[in-house]
């Protein structure tokens, strides 16, 4: 009616089975849940304070597909799993966002896939490796984050290896520029 949403509001699918409600103030979302038509929670939002807030994803089967914590309207860390409820991605950041802590990912058998953490916060140096699917190790090196360019660079000894495990090369990175 040409106002900002006010107080619960819902929503429903034709069939007349509930699709959203939430809970909203000024026409700011507060609270919501999103329902699969089956009747399962498809998505749960929270607002704990003015600056942090929670969204739940659900599969239809009521297994978490994702949870992302936000922290002033932005995404700081994300988990993502896959049906069969293995991780298949996480994701944190400093609390200001600025930069990664990690960010990995699985296969969905549970071996790792690309592992790119932070080994010393003061640096900003960052262990990353990337794996075949039989779990061996693709590539490895460090990774600086370069502040003024908002980019993680490659840097130092890079090793390249192939899916039976033999290093197939090295090369070296300065400031992301191979030498």
């Amino acid at each position: 009616d040409g106002y900002n949403a006010q107080g619960w509001q819902e929503d429903y699918y034709v069939s007349g089975k509930l699709l959203h409600k939430g809970f909203y103030v000024d026409g700011a979302i507060k609270v919501f849940k999103n329902y699969y038509e089956n009747g399962q929670v498809e998505r749960n939002f929270t607002t704990t304070d003015p600056k942090h807030s929670k969204l739940e994803i659900y599969y239809d089967d009521g297994k978490v597909r994702s949870t992302i914590n936000y922290f002033d309207g932005n995404a700081q860390n994300q988990y993502d799993f896959f049906k069969n409820g293995t991780p298949e991605y996480v994701e944190e950041n400093d609390k200001d966002i600025e930069f990664l802590y990690k960010r990995n990912s699985w296969y969905e058998n549970g071996l790792p896939a690309s592992i790119f953490e932070l080994v010393d916060k003061k640096t900003k140096k960052y262990l990353k490796k990337e794996f075949y699917e039989n779990g061996r190790v693709k590539e490895e090196g460090s990774m600086h984050f370069r502040k003024d360019l908002g980019d993680y660079q490659k840097e130092g000894v890079w090793s390249y290896f192939d899916e039976k495990g033999n290093q197939t090369k090295t090369e070296k990175y300065h400031n992301g520029e191979k030498e």
